[in-house]
């Protein structure tokens, strides 16, 4: 499945694809192998999408912390540029009082 994909398959999809009798046809249904399987299945669901989303989560994370590590340098810079500014006009006022 992982070649057919082009990625690592998500388990439910491997649980079912392994699961569930092939179709003579399109016009038949999905047949389980069990009724067990399909109840594991059904149970299942709700935990892998948990997962699933779990996961999506996790690479928001990585990406909002990314972005809040360059706002926070360029804060940072920000600052240092207007800290030197005010430093600068300063001594521009000190030497003009002289």
């Amino acid at each position: 499945m992982e070649k057919e994909l082009g990625r690592t398959p998500i388990e439910l999809k491997v649980f079912k694809k392994t699961h569930v009798r092939k179709k003579e046809n399109e016009s038949d249904p999905n047949v389980w192998v069990e009724e067990r399987a399909e109840r594991t299945f059904s149970g299942l669901e709700g935990i892998g999408s948990s997962r699933q989303a779990e996961a999506i989560d996790g690479v928001q994370i990585v990406a909002m912390s990314n972005q809040i590590a360059k706002l926070t340098a360029a804060l940072a810079e920000s600052e240092r540029r207007r800290v030197a500014e005010q430093e600068s006009m300063s001594e521009t006022v000190q030497q003009i009082k002289e």
